[in-house]
């Protein structure tokens, strides 16, 4: 008690214990159990503010994102979590590890419902609401698994990969949103109303435009995962309306087409550029493919078959037929026998570089159809 009349004859080491170790053990276990329940109602706490803000539309300022070390997420449960750790281990050694491994347990479930519960109320519209908060809780939720690695507990594993698949559900989500968003105005494009209006093409832009905006608040390596994902999307779906064989231009209509691909193409990198994206060989896919509707003579177009498939090797002779076929080109023999000994002269593409570029046209499959007119 401090008295400094017996302080210098105490010994703490002499004392008995006040309880049995059984009545000790039952005791402590009592504490952890009303701890992790005092847990989970901050948790619970948490999750409803969320859902208010929600419901409210109340969006997240730009400062609190660009410091992720104090987005509110994080240093609430942080503060939570630290606190009642911090009087745990003024009790006993024991009993703070008992009380850490518990209140993990409570943070992996709550990132779990707080994941599915933003899916089922905000995530179902591609808008810049669902983008920010998207990043509010991947940087969230890195932060907090990083907390989870100091521990080979298994509270502390289980907790790690919870953490790690609601990160990962909120990246294909909102991949998935994303897409669903843009795809049925790529299926509008490379068409005859595509010539003449911007309209589906301005539509995607500003999609994109919205992840420019606030990608690039994520944290590594997360800012290049989804970047890099998205721009692999823009060029894959452009490309993939090219396969589907909608039209066959003439030569009043080719020039318009092969300037139009490329002033979007340019559209779709600078996006990407934005995004932080180092997917290079990306920038130069619709680029190489409008050159190629852009020539007047077959003779033009064999250097940049060359360039075509230097770039992406994974492209095969049906991704070159349907390219063609846009073109306008009806007998195209030599430039596939040309095509043909570019394939058998390739060289083996070393590992370590095939893994830094995603294979593009291998993922595209090409249409069968055959447009009746020409346009």
């Amino acid at each position: 008690m401090g008295n400094p009349e017996v302080h210098a004859e105490f010994n703490p080491l002499s004392i008995p214990r006040l309880l049995e170790g059984e009545c000790l053990e039952k005791l402590k276990q009592a504490y952890v159990q009303a701890l992790q329940r005092t847990i989970r109602t901050y948790m619970n706490n948490i999750l409803e503010i969320e859902k208010r803000n929600w419901q409210n539309g109340e969006e997240v300022e730009e400062q609190v994102l660009a410091d992720s070390c104090h987005l509110p997420i994080y240093t609430d449960v942080e503060e939570i979590i630290g606190t009642h750790v911090r009087n745990s281990a003024r009790l006993s050694h024991d009993l703070e590890i008992s009380s850490s491994n518990a209140c993990v347990e409570e943070l992996g479930t709550f990132t779990t419902r707080l994941q599915v519960a933003f899916h089922e109320c905000v995530g179902t519209t591609f808008t810049s609401f669902f983008a920010q908060y998207t990043v509010v809780y991947v940087n969230s939720f890195a932060k907090l698994r990083h907390n989870t690695t100091q521990s080979d507990a298994e509270q502390y594993r289980c907790a790690e990969t919870k953490l790690t698949k609601a990160i990962e559900s909120l990246k294909q989500h909102f991949f998935d949103v994303f897409m669903k968003d843009t795809k049925p105005h790529f299926q509008k494009i490379i068409t005859k109303n595509w010539l003449k209006k911007n309209t589906e093409f301005n539509a995607i832009m500003k999609s994109s435009g919205i992840l420019c905006q606030w990608l690039k608040y994520l944290l590594p390596p997360y800012d290049k995962d989804f970047a890099c994902g998205i721009h692999q999307y823009l060029v894959k779906e452009y490309i993939l309306q090219i396969m589907k064989r909608k039209m066959r231009l003439n030569k009043l209509r080719r020039k318009r087409a092969a300037q139009k691909m490329r002033e979007e193409g340019d559209l779709i990198n600078k996006a990407a550029d934005d995004m932080g994206s180092d997917l290079d060989t990306l920038h130069h896919a619709i680029h190489c493919i409008s050159e190629i509707i852009g020539a007047k003579k077959k003779v033009e177009i064999e250097p940049k078959l060359d360039q075509l498939f230097h770039l992406h090797p994974d492209i095969s002779e049906d991704h070159i037929l349907c390219i063609l076929h846009l073109h306008g080109i009806r007998k195209s023999t030599k430039l596939l026998r040309h095509f043909q000994k570019l394939q058998e002269s390739q060289q083996p593409i070393p590992s370590s570089q095939d893994s830094q570029q995603p294979p593009l046209f291998s993922a595209i499959e090409c249409s069968p159809q055959v447009a009746c007119f020409t346009l």
